[in-house]
C-alpha cells in the first residue's frame, strides 16, 4: 500500500481529525489546510485523500462520518441548515 501524507505526517493527521470532529467536510478541510499552511505544500491534501482517510490512519469513527453519496446530513427537507434553524460550527 502506498503511504499517504496522512500516515506520514502526524501533525497533518491530527489537524484533519480535529476538523472532522467539528463536522467539517473534506472540501472545507482541504481549503483550510491551504490557507493555514500556505508555505507548506506538503500539508496540502485534496479532499479525495481525506475521503480515503481510513487507509491513511484516520480514526474509523471519524471516517464513518464522511458522506460518500447523497445529501448533507444537515439538509432537512431540501433546506440548508441555517434555513432549518440549526447552526453548524465554522470550519
Amino acid at each position: 500500500m502506498k503511504s499517504t501524507r496522512l500516515i506520514l505526517d502526524v501533525h497533518l493527521r491530527a489537524v484533519v481529525q480535529a476538523k472532522l470532529e467539528l463536522d467539517c467536510s473534506p472540501e472545507q478541510i482541504a481549503n483550510y489546510l491551504r490557507t493555514a499552511f500556505p508555505d507548506r505544500p506538503r500539508r496540502h491534501v485534496c479532499h479525495e485523500t481525506i475521503y480515503h482517510g481510513g487507509k491513511g490512519g484516520l480514526s474509523r469513527t471519524l471516517t464513518k462520518k464522511l458522506r460518500t453519496v447523497g445529501r448533507c446530513a444537515d439538509d432537512v427537507g431540501g433546506r440548508s441548515s441555517q434555513a432549518a434553524g440549526t447552526s453548524r460550527p465554522p470550519c
